[in-house]
């Protein structure tokens, strides 16, 4: 890559670095044609969400999914080899992630494409959670203050 004259080598043994200023993708099909890439300039990976990629869709009970969701334990935790006194990681364990989400799937990792869309409809059935209570509320508030009128004029 000579897009830059700054230097550019590894700071720790067994290390793989990669300088791409247009841009790093990899992919995990024989066509080319899946996989992840990173932006230049980017700070984090992107996966293939295009519409056109995709198929069978139908909606989710955001309400189902915040249920189930409230059933998988966040727990901190360290990996076995996380040396003693080391940060913790937050989060869930892949088996009951998937027990709940993704039945049948590989059980030992959980992928920020899964994350994130089970996060997004657990979201949605909050919102809608909300909305509802809100109304409820509303409601509430209103039935008491013509209760209260009522009382105000008796008294008087």
């Amino acid at each position: 890559d000579s897009s830059s004259t700054t230097t550019f080598s590894s700071t720790a043994a067994n290390q793989f670095n990669v300088r791409a200023a247009g841009g790093t993708r990899i992919f995990s099909n024989s066509g080319a044609t899946l996989g992840a890439q990173l932006l230049a300039n980017a700070t984090s990976w992107s996966a293939l969400s295009d519409r056109n990629a995709k198929k069978d869709f139908a909606p989710v009970d955001g309400r189902e999914v915040l249920r189930k969701l409230d059933e998988v334990p966040v727990q901190s935790w360290r990996y076995k080899w996380d040396e003693a006194g080391s940060t913790p990681h937050l989060g869930p364990i892949a088996q009951e992630f998937k027990a709940a989400f993704y039945p049948g799937r590989d059980d030992k990792s959980i992928s920020t494409l899964e994350f994130d869309g089970v996060e997004l409809a657990a979201i949605q059935g909050l919102h809608s959670l909300v909305k509802e209570k809100d109304a409820k509320i509303t409601a509430l508030e209103r039935r008491l203050a013509e209760i209260e009128a009522k009382l105000n004029r008796l008294v008087k």
